[in-house]
């Protein structure tokens, strides 16, 4: 999805994590119509040309709070992907 280097308009943040045999994800928005354009125009023909032709069971909310008490790592750690296994020690 070269989130890193072409993050989509109205993303704030995004978390994916392995479990199970399944990928979740969390993810906030500015808008929810902003979501719906990224997962309509880029997340959906991605997976379709990775071989992927079901749709992701998806659950939206809306936020309620964010509480984040080390925002300053977050923020220093800027639009990068941290390797597979080092998200869960951060969040």
């Amino acid at each position: 999805l070269d989130l890193d280097a072409n993050p989509p308009a109205g993303a704030i943040l995004h978390v994916a994590g392995e479990a199970d045999g399944a990928i979740t994800i969390s993810e906030i928005w500015q808008t929810e119509q902003t979501f719906r354009a990224y997962y309509d125009y880029r997340l959906r023909p991605a997976l379709r040309l990775h071989g992927v032709h079901r749709d992701p069971r998806l659950e939206i909310a809306p936020l309620h709070n964010v509480y984040a008490p080390e925002i300053f790592t977050i923020e220093r750690m800027g639009s990068v992907s941290l390797p597979a296994g080092a998200a869960g020690t951060r969040f």
